[in-house]
């Protein structure tokens, strides 16, 4: 059996906050760094993956209607025997939804709503550039 090495680091954050007139707005975080590399002491044959993610959230709610807005990071590092020169993907993604929720039929003890929504992406498969004036 060959022995492995493994690291995994991460941060998860959900804050919530709700308005006395009843709409809401939640902001949520989630970090995660993790290192696999198998074999390590064998020069030529070791393995290292590295995985790396960031995603952010942004929601409001209110009067039935949900706007949410996101940012997410994947960074994927692979290497075989030289772990100097891995391959390298980053992608970066912008997401965006709306929904209506409509309430169709109420009655005792029963409801049937019905939830519309549109969403949107942009995928970059490199890092976005900060734009700044």
């Amino acid at each position: 059996m060959e022995p492995s090495t493994t690291a995994q680091r991460g941060f998860i954050q959900d804050l919530y906050f709700l308005h006395k007139n009843g709409h809401q707005v939640s902001v949520n975080a989630w970090l995660t760094d993790n290192d696999l590399i198998v074999t390590p002491q064998d020069t030529i044959a070791r393995e290292r993956t590295r995985t790396q993610s960031a995603r952010l959230l942004a929601t409001y709610e209110a009067n039935r209607m949900t706007f949410r807005v996101g940012w997410i990071r994947d960074v994927l590092d692979y290497a075989k025997g030289n772990f100097d020169t891995p391959s390298h993907t980053e992608t970066e993604r912008l997401i965006s939804r709306a929904e209506r929720e409509f309430l169709l039929l109420s009655g005792t003890n029963r409801q049937l709503n019905l939830r519309v929504g549109a969403s949107g992406r942009i995928i970059a498969p490199e890092p976005m550039a900060m734009v700044t004036s």
